[in-house]
């Protein structure tokens, strides 16, 4: 009989091991498709490294060549029309580089060196010519940052929140937490790259193993989620880095295959409205229709697995107590 109990409860704790629970949904996804401006092959022999931070400016991109958190920095600028790199600073080491933005009333760069320290080195760019100026220590990690330039103030990612900061080396009661970002949605883990800052809102990329790639949106004054956009691997494939965004555009460098890819997206083409004719209204029917069996037999199954779940414990532990009885009169 301990055998039989034994067997039953396996079968419970199997039944309901199977029950699905699902993470954080992404809600409000819309697929973009960004086009390839620009794409420079790596060279270490030349120290052009893989991308880490990387800020879009003009017909320029910065960005920060990596190659450990221990080594020096390739702060690296492209010119993306011609699709050439104009010039390479590597008189820092920057940690891991993981994000760059610009303050445009001091004229002024800043890379940060990630979660390795809370170090920024601020920059210039003048005659195409990159100039470090100072070194800044924060009071708080700086994984990902942005300048807010409506409020002269600073958007910083660390360690799953969101906080707005005056200044970079601003004192913990100057900083303010604005949310928590979740890391798992729908059960695949979305790794945080760069922050960009943009018409009240704060974009941030993020990375999916296995090359997709989102950029979730937030409300800049409440924190709040707002909608996603979505690059996936079949659009483009690779690891998003960095973002900037200036009015409706969108601009996104990747780290893909020996390569650093510049892309770019019109937002405004989101927008626009749809012309809807008679086959496309037939197709949304059918996509609805779909969408709506699919997740009625999602419930349907969830549901048969809760009552056999229940069923199974109800026979062990009706099992059980016969046993008992059994024993009992046995003793008897």
């Amino acid at each position: 009989m301990n055998k039989l109990k034994l067997f039953l409860l396996i079968m419970c704790v199997f039944m309901f091991s199977n029950i699905s629970v699902n993470a954080k949904t992404l809600e409000n996804v819309t697929e973009i498709d960004p086009s390839l401006k620009c794409k420079i092959n790596r060279d270490i022999d030349a120290n052009i490294y893989s991308m880490q931070g990387v800020y879009f400016f003009s017909k320029y991109a910065v960005y920060t060549g990596y190659q450990a958190d221990d080594s020096i920095g390739y702060l690296t600028l492209v010119d993306l029309d011609e699709c050439q790199v104009i010039d390479i600073n590597g008189e820092k080491v920057l940690g891991h580089g993981n994000d760059i933005t610009y303050n445009p009333n001091n004229d002024t760069y800043y890379v940060t060196s990630g979660l390795t320290d809370n170090k920024v080195y601020s920059f210039k760019i003048n005659d195409n010519k990159i100039v470090y100026t100072d070194e800044i220590t924060a009071n708080i990690r700086l994984g990902a940052f942005a300048y807010d330039t409506e409020r002269d103030r600073f958007f910083n990612y660390t360690v799953n929140k969101v906080y707005a900061l005056p200044k970079l080396d601003s004192s913990m009661d100057l900083i303010t937490e604005l949310n928590s970002v979740d890391t798992i949605y729908d059960d695949m883990t979305l790794v945080p790259q760069g922050l960009a800052y943009s018409n009240d809102k704060i974009y941030f990329s993020r990375y999916v193993s296995g090359g997709d790639n989102y950029i979730l949106i937030y409300d800049a004054e409440s924190g709040e989620y707002q909608e996603a956009l979505y690059i996936p691997k079949k659009v483009f494939s690779g690891e998003i880095e960095g973002i900037t965004v200036v009015d409706n555009m969108i601009y996104l460098g990747y780290n893909s295959a020996g390569t650093q890819s510049f892309l770019e997206f019109d937002l405004s083409v989101l927008e626009a409205p749809v012309e809807l004719t008679e086959d496309n209204e037939n197709e949304n029917e059918t996509i609805q229709e779909t969408v709506v069996k699919v997740d009625d037999t999602l419930k349907t199954q969830n549901l048969i697995v809760v009552i056999l779940g229940i069923l199974m414990s109800s026979v062990g532990v009706f099992c059980y107590v016969m046993s008992i009885n059994k024993n009992q009169k046995y003793n008897e």
